[in-house]
């Protein structure tokens, strides 16, 4: 399995982790992130240039596997 690259990443400033595990939504006809879950209200978004998703989860705060750091 590829890269999965996300073109946005909400940059809102009380959007981080959370416990929400829905994280990717489409924006403008591309995957968005955002760390704390797109379930929430008031996203910024900002376009990344094709960044990891593993990257927006580490950046976010969110561990990619259960107790990891």
């Amino acid at each position: 399995m590829g890269t999965k690259l996300i073109a946005y990443e909400c940059v809102a400033p009380d959007h981080h982790a959370g416990d929400e595990p829905d994280r990717l939504t489409i924006h403008d006809g591309a995957w968005a992130f955002c760390g704390a879950g797109i379930r929430r209200d008031g996203h910024q978004w900002r376009e990344t240039g094709g960044q990891a998703y593993e990257e927006l989860l580490r950046k976010a705060g969110v561990a990619l596997t259960p107790g990891a750091p």
